[in-house]
C-alpha cells in the first residue's frame, strides 16, 4: 500500500497506511524545509528514502527514518535523477543565491561535493525539473525562471558533466515549476507548464 511524505512549514511528516485509505503518523522530522521532497533509494537496501532540498533522511524500513547527510549549501527546490548514469540517485537543488547544483551519489546516503549546473546570474528563484529528456540513459534538467519566456535544457553527460541547450520562443512562464509526462505516447517526457495568463500549456519533446 502507498504512503506519504508530506513537506510543512515546520518539517517532515511520514503517514503509513495501515489499511485501506487509513493512515498513521510514523515520523516527524522538525527542523528542515524546502519547497519539496524527493524518494529514492539513496543507500541501495532496498528501502525508499526522503531528501529535501538541505538533508537526506535514510528509510529503517518501518515507517521511520534517520538523517545521513546535510547538504553543504542548502536549497528551496530538489530533484532527483541519475545524471552520470551509475545506477545511483542524484540530487539537484536550487535557490536564488546558489543557482542549480548537482550532487552526485555516492550509494551509501551520502553525496559528493556540488557541481554547479547553473550560477546565480538571475535574481529570480530557478525552477529546476529532472527527467532523460533524449533517452541517451542520463537524467537530464531543464531550468526556467519564474516570468521568462525562455528555458534551458542541460543534457547530462558520463562524467556528471551538462551541456546546455536554449528553448526559446516559449510564452511567459508562471512561478509555478514545470510538470512532466508523456503527452503523446511516444517515450519522451514533455513539459507541461501555466503561462502568465492561467493557461495551460504543453511543449512536447521532439528530440527523435
Amino acid at each position: 500500500m502507498a504512503d506519504l511524505a508530506i513537506q510543512t512549514g515546520e518539517g517532515l511528516i511520514v503517514m503509513c497506511q495501515s489499511s485501506p485509505g487509513v493512515f498513521t503518523i510514523t515520523a516527524a522530522i522538525k527542523g528542515t524545509y524546502s519547497a519539496s521532497l524527493v524518494v529514492a533509494d539513496f543507500n541501495h537496501d532496498g528501502i525508499p528514502d526522503l531528501a529535501t532540498a538541505q538533508d537526506v533522511y535514510l528509510g529503517n524500513g518501518d515507517g521511520t527514518f534517520r538523517q545521513s547527510y546535510t547538504l553543504s549549501q542548502s536549497g528551496t527546490y530538489v530533484q532527483t535523477g541519475d545524471f552520470n548514469g551509475d545506477g545511483i540517485p542524484d540530487l539537484a537543488t536550487s535557490d536564488a543565491i546558489d543557482g542549480v547544483l548537482a550532487w552526485l551519489g555516492v550509494g551509501d546516503g551520502t553525496f559528493g561535493p556540488p557541481i554547479t549546473v547553473v550560477p546565480s546570474t538571475n535574481p529570480n528563484l530557478p525552477l529546476p525539473v529532472v527527467a532523460d529528456f533524449n533517452g541517451d540513459g542520463f537524467s537530464d534538467i531543464v531550468v526556467t525562471y519564474n516570468l521568462a519566456a525562455t528555458a534551458t535544457l542541460y543534457l547530462g553527460n558520463a562524467n556528471g558533466a551538462f551541456t546546455a541547450q536554449t528553448l526559446s520562443n516559449l510564452p511567459q512562464l508562471n512561478q509555478f515549476p514545470l510538470s512532466l509526462g508523456d503527452f503523446t505516447n511516444d517515450g519522451l517526457i514533455d513539459l507541461f507548464f501555466v503561462n502568465e495568463a492561467g493557461q495551460l500549456m504543453t511543449l512536447l519533446n521532439t528530440t527523435r
